[in-house]
């Protein structure tokens, strides 16, 4: 449990020094024994925010120590910098000059602080932190909520959920996103039909979410419902809402229903188009799946790691290796074969085209062992 007191502070005076690399200044004596008054924060200094996104910390601070002891919303840059630099310790060390300092008060500055910690995966550290803020808002809470649903820990999550005393749209979106993320869709599905109870009105994100949520339940009748909501309110040619509209009918078996929701939309994007693509593919129109790729990049979209393995697994279906060997070709050129998923297709495209050494191949081209792309492996020896 983090304390305030002028022991702790004492106890951690050496973090500071090792930031700055100097001994304490007039300015922190002045701010640190003083009662906590800022004057009205102004545009940060541009060498300041300069030094700060080119990850040199020590010399931000140390250059502009009275400026950040005099108008503490500046520690939310240098807290970004530590992020930028996967730099858990300076993070811990602006902990501390957080607390010395006095402004562990300041909502913005430990909110920035909350987050750091939980970028980095510190869930109990950041726990600790929330639970002795003087001062919370939502954006607090969420942020906490956030944090937990990053890393699978779903009950906690919601458990701070529910203990909020107030909850905004982003809120609801957070949670149901990540009901859908780890395919709790029936919890997804519920939460949405509480929010809008509850008065809260769903935005695109929102139906985005639940219609993934939908998709993966194969539940055409809720689907289509979150579809009449989308219509009423004018959203449904979003690209978030309309991508996801498609999927949702295409993985409940809808295919035609998904095809007119994307061709009704007014401009299409690599989502879209992998949407199509990957649909044809699942109900086993691989041809027209391979057309459909090619009308993507007369399009002039640059296919993308999940176009690849769907149409990987086109070619795969069809057993055609000189379409297979141009797809290969082309995720080469972008970059595409350092996703293992991508790697895992062309293992089992080559072996069932008969070409058991090129599987071997695609195989030897991964950096790091992974139980998918070995058990494409075993399988195309099978």
């Amino acid at each position: 449990m983090y304390r305030y007191g002028e022991d702790y502070r004492s106890r951690n005076l050496f973090y500071i020094q090792k930031l700055s690399g100097v001994g304490l200044s007039s300015n922190y004596r002045l701010y640190s024994t003083t009662t906590r008054t800022y004057p009205p924060s102004k545009p940060p200094p541009e060498k300041f925010l300069h030094l700060c996104s080119k990850g040199r910390i020590t010399e931000a601070f140390k250059t502009f120590s009275s400026d950040v002891y005099s108008d503490p919303s500046l520690i939310s840059h240098l807290l970004k910098s530590c992020i930028q630099l996967h730099s858990l310790s300076l993070v811990q060390q602006l902990h501390s000059l957080i607390i010395t300092s006095g402004c562990s008060s300041t909502r913005f500055v430990t909110n920035h602080l909350l987050n750091a910690y939980l970028k980095f995966g510190q869930s109990q550290a950041a726990h600790s932190l929330f639970d002795v803020m003087p001062k919370k808002n939502t954006m607090s809470y969420n942020i906490l909520l956030g944090g937990f649903i990053q890393s699978g820990d779903l009950d906690t999550a919601r458990k701070v959920f529910d203990e909020m005393p107030d909850r905004n749209i982003a809120t609801w979106n957070a949670m149901i996103a990540g009901f859908t993320d780890f395919e709790c869709n029936e919890d997804a599905l519920r939460l949405f039909s509480q929010m809008h109870v509850l008065g809260f009105y769903p935005d695109e994100f929102t139906l985005g979410s639940v219609l993934r949520g939908c998709a993966g339940l194969k539940s055409l009748t809720s689907g289509q419902q979150v579809h009449s909501y989308a219509i009423k309110t004018g959203v449904q040619i979003n690209v978030i809402v309309g991508s996801s509209l498609a999927h949702m009918y295409i993985k409940s078996g809808s295919l035609l229903e998904g095809e007119n929701v994307i061709k009704s939309m007014p401009f299409h994007t690599v989502a879209s188009y992998n949407t199509l693509i990957t649909g044809r593919v699942q109900n086993g129109s691989s041809e027209e799946a391979l057309n459909q790729y090619y009308i993507m990049k007369m399009s002039g979209f640059k296919p993308d790691k999940i176009t690849f393995v769907s149409i990987l697994s086109s070619c795969s279906q069809l057993a055609t290796l000189s379409q297979g060997q141009q797809v290969h070709a082309e995720s080469i050129k972008s970059g595409a074969t350092s996703s293992v998923s991508v790697l895992s297709s062309l293992v089992s495209m080559y072996s069932r085209c008969g070409c058991i050494q090129d599987s071997l191949k695609a195989f030897q081209e991964t950096k790091i062992p992974d139980t998918v792309l070995f058990s494409s492996m075993i399988a195309a020896y099978g």
